[in-house]
């Protein structure tokens, strides 16, 4: 068998955003129940620091001399990563949903009227496009759990519901996925960001 089209991936994205749609009200009376516990502070904290470590690190990665692969896969999480959070933002405009401590619950939406809703969210987006990357190149799948701790710490927190945090992670997973593949092209004359001791800047080959 071949690999998924691009319409049978959204579809079967679409399908699991729904699936988890169906257990919101739950996650969420479960969150309640416990909010203010020592182990959802803890995830919580956790949820809003690894977005800037998974930056960070391909911010550190990019800056490798030594290693081209390495440098290469860092820009790349650089690239997804600034794409996600840009991409959500408009979404997040579009979408106007509330977030679970509004208390109107996860069907409320108040489209091109909510920038700061709650679908998708950016923590867990830029987190799932910056480690995509790695995970991709070193074949660290490994990483993916760690980016789904940005999930658990988005819902501790009470700023997202679970479908949110599973059509950020699909979102984050797509973008980071398409921006390594981009990096591996060979002759790809695209614009490509490049990352120094100097700062950072945009470059593209004229030839």
């Amino acid at each position: 068998m071949g690999s998924p089209s691009a319409w049978e991936t959204a579809l079967l994205g679409a399908g699991a955003v729904l699936g988890a749609a169906v257990f919101d009200r739950s996650v969420s009376r479960s969150v309640d129940r416990h909010f203010g516990s020592r182990a959802l502070d803890t995830l919580d904290g956790v949820g809003k620091w690894l977005p800037v470590a998974a930056i960070g690190g391909a911010g550190l990665a990019a800056l490798s001399e030594r290693d081209k692969r390495l440098g290469n896969t860092g820009i790349a999480a650089i690239e997804a990563g600034v794409t996600g959070l840009a991409a959500n933002l408009g979404i997040k405009y579009a979408v106007g949903r509330a977030r679970p401590v509004d208390e109107k619950g996860p069907a409320d939406f108040e489209p091109f009227k909510r920038p700061g809703s709650s679908f998708p969210s950016n923590h867990v987006t830029v987190t799932w496009a910056a480690v995509t990357p790695f995970a991709k190149e070193y074949d660290a799948p490994w990483l993916y759990g760690v980016a789904a701790l940005a999930n658990a710490g988005r819902i501790a927190s009470r700023e997202h519901w679970l479908s949110d945090t599973v059509a950020s992670s699909l979102l984050g997973f797509a973008i980071g996925d398409f921006f390594w593949q981009e990096r591996r092209k060979p002759d790809d004359r695209s614009p490509k960001v490049a990352v120094g001791p100097a700062g950072v800047s945009l470059m593209w080959e004229t030839k």
